[in-house]
């Protein structure tokens, strides 16, 4: 999850804001040391690519589930080294959520790194399902 204080707001003129809701961070800390994503998409044809930090799969889906795949133009997992302070960031190719959120899996998706041919978890752990019923969420 992410943190911030009200000293790190910044002022960015409604005419240049996001959404007229938006409120801006000039920096943002880490709760712990867990994974996170970065999704990058496109709000419409032609306009900036925009990218947002996500703490937890259940968010990432919400917002995959929104933008739809076409919108997506990339997928990042970011996780700690295991050494203090030192992070690194993989690539994601696809997104997969079981049928209906099947209550008997585990997984709230499977992902595809960049290159890879296997399917991990959220914690990079190799899995061996079959995808017959599973939906695509995004593909990069």
């Amino acid at each position: 999850m992410f943190i911030t204080k009200p000293e790190f707001q910044h002022h960015v003129p409604d005419a240049l804001k996001l959404s007229p809701d938006s409120t801006y961070w000039a920096a943002v800390f880490l709760s712990t040391e867990a994974h996170w994503y970065l999704l990058s998409y496109r709000a419409g044809p032609g306009a900036d690519t925009v990218t947002v930090a996500v703490a937890w799969e259940s968010d990432l889906l919400s917002i995959l589930e929104v933008l739809g795949r076409e919108a997506i133009v990339g997928v990042s997992r970011v996780s700690s080294t295991g050494a203090p302070g030192r992070w690194s960031t993989q690539d994601i190719q696809e997104v997969w959520v079981p049928p209906e959120q099947n209550a008997e899996l585990q997984e709230a998706l499977l992902i595809r790194l960049r290159g890879e041919r296997k399917l991990r978890n959220a914690y990079l752990r190799f899995e061996n399902h079959d995808l017959d019923g599973w939906k695509l969420m995004a593909s990069t």
